[in-house]
């Protein structure tokens, strides 16, 4: 838990976004969703701006976030093993619009203690170093709206 504190306070702008579709709008809640990718890819501005756009950045979620994930068009779970680095927070898929892990734009990771409300986007490196460094960039998006799992 605590490298995703970590993270959290290294966020340098909080991004809003609404699970409810309370749009004038008429969406499905699965197009809906899919601006939540437009909301990722403003938010991940910040974090390329200070890494020079290198792909892929990690997108922390919850369980609630990864539920909504898989609604997304270009989320693809990983088919091996899940991948822990902290006994917390695993690997579990990527987003790309090539279907290729390769191409991937997030790695995308579920940690079962981050709050369900909030995505968070780092650098992949930022999760599995011992020490952030003092340079270290984050964005965070406060989702509302979200039904929560039991």
């Amino acid at each position: 838990m605590k490298r995703i504190q970590e993270l959290e306070q290294k966020s340098i702008k909080t991004y809003n976004w609404n699970y409810d579709n309370d749009s004038i709008f008429e969406f499905t809640q699965n197009d809906w969703n899919q601006t939540l990718i437009t909301r990722i890819n403003e938010a991940s501005k910040n974090v390329h701006n200070e890494d020079l756009g290198l792909y892929p950045l990690a997108l922390i979620c919850s369980s609630e976030g990864l539920a909504i994930m898989d609604d997304l068009a270009y989320f693809f779970i990983e088919p091996k093993e899940v991948e822990s680095f902290d006994g917390q927070t695993e690997m579990v898929g990527f987003i790309s619009s090539t279907g290729n892990k390769d191409d991937a734009r997030y790695i995308v990771h579920r940690n079962k203690m981050l709050p369900a409300n909030k995505l968070i986007i780092a650098k992949q490196e930022d999760l599995i170093i011992d020490n952030l460094e003092e340079n270290c960039v984050t964005s965070m998006i406060n989702i509302t709206g979200l039904p929560v799992i039991q």
